[in-house]
C-alpha cells in the first residue's frame, strides 16, 4: 500500500500544497529542509487523516491543525486528502500498515522496567494525537524489544 498523492488545504502552515506523482516503486521518501518548513506538518497531516478517516479515533484540534487565517473554515474532512496507488486498504491491519507515525518527542520521565510481558505490535497502538505530543512509551518499547 503506497501513497501516490497527498494534498493539504489550509492545514497548519500550508494554504494549498500537493505532493504528487510519488512512484509506486518508491521504497523510501526522505523529507529534508530547515526547521519550520513543514516536514512535521506533512507527517502530522497523514497521521491526522488516518486517525479520522480510518481509525475514527482522532480529535480535531482547530487551533493546532487549521491554518489560522480570518474567514477560513476548515474541518478534518476538507484539509487533507490522501490517494493511494492501489485501492484503499479494506482491513484494519492493512490500514494500520498504510500510515503509521511516531512522535519525535519520546521520553518517559518515570521509566520503570520491573517485569517482562508480551505487548502488542506498535502499529496497533494509538499513543498520540499530534506529533508534538509527548510519547511516553520508553518502557513499553523496551518490553517490546525483549519480548
Amino acid at each position: 500500500m503506497k501513497i501516490k498523492e497527498i494534498r493539504l488545504t489550509n492545514f497548519k502552515r500550508f494554504t494549498d500544497a500537493t505532493i504528487t506523482d510519488i512512484p509506486e516503486t518508491t521504497r523510501l521518501v526522505i523529507l529534508v529542509g530547515p526547521n519550520g518548513c513543514g516536514k512535521s506538518s506533512l507527517i502530522d497531516a497523514a497521521h491526522m487523516w488516518y486517525r479520522h478517516h480510518w481509525a475514527h479515533s482522532g480529535n480535531w484540534d482547530d487551533t493546532y491543525y487549521r491554518k489560522q487565517m480570518p474567514g477560513i473554515a476548515a474541518t478534518w474532512q476538507n484539509v487533507v486528502n490522501v490517494i493511494f496507488h492501489d485501492p484503499q486498504p479494506t482491513t484494519d491491519e492493512q490500514r494500520r500498515k498504510a500510515i503509521y507515525a511516531r512522535s519525535a518527542y519520546r521520553n518517559d520521565p518515570e521509566f520503570q522496567f520491573d517485569s517482562l510481558s508480551r505487548v502488542s505490535p506498535a502499529v496497533q497502538e494509538f499513543r498520540i494525537n499530534r506529533l508534538i505530543d509527548n510519547d511516553q512509551a520508553v518502557s513499553l518499547n523496551y518490553r517490546r524489544l525483549v519480548s
